[in-house]
């Protein structure tokens, strides 16, 4: 995934980039999951963290992808 144009100027206008927010059209070349896929691969994710040790980063990948689906679906 590379940024677009309109991510480049975001990116470089601002020294704290880090705290924007970036929205799709920031990217080019990203791929783009339904709510429905997106739910499968949170729920694969929770069986292998079953499975394994839970670090921190996997838990905010995790919690993150979690309020993306419920802000699709409107919660």
């Amino acid at each position: 995934m590379k940024l677009s144009e309109k991510g480049k100027r975001k990116f470089l206008d601002n020294f704290y980039w880090f705290s924007e927010e970036f929205d799709q059209d920031d990217f080019e070349g990203c791929v783009i999951l339904t709510v429905e896929e997106a739910k499968g691969i949170y729920d694969d994710l929770i069986r292998l963290s079953e499975m394994s040790s839970l670090d921190i980063s996997r838990y905010y990948a995790w919690k993150r992808l979690n309020e993306r689906i419920e802000q699709a679906e409107g919660k």
